[in-house]
């Protein structure tokens, strides 16, 4: 980020009267046209982030999946034999001795 003239530091005075000495008006020995002002459109940071549509996820979330489904990484189990308690669930990844456990409601299936 470059500095502009306001965030220079100094340029509170007048660097010379208005009239008669024969140069411009000046108001501000921090501008940019002066020696050691500001910078007039310098870079200054910003974000470049961009947040892909909805429909472009939910794509790619489906691609991804099927590509497990392929390769057989990823099983399907429709019908479950416990309760959404917390403690019930926490223990199905050692019951099926898996590693990561992923549940995928209807919801995202749509």
């Amino acid at each position: 980020m470059t500095k502009t003239k306001g965030l220079v530091s100094g340029g509170g005075k007048k660097p010379f009267k208005q009239k008669g000495t024969g140069g411009a008006r000046q108001g501000s020995s921090r501008s940019p046209l002066m020696p050691g002002g500001g910078t007039a459109f310098g870079p200054s940071p910003r974000s470049y982030a961009y947040s892909l549509p909805k429909k472009v996820r939910q794509a790619g979330l489906r691609s991804a999946l099927s590509l497990l489904v392929k390769e057989g990484r990823l099983h399907v189990v429709e019908k479950h034999g416990f309760d959404w308690k917390t403690n019930e669930v926490g223990s199905e990844p050692e019951r099926w001795a898996l590693k990561k456990l992923f549940f995928l409601t209807a919801l995202l299936m749509q």
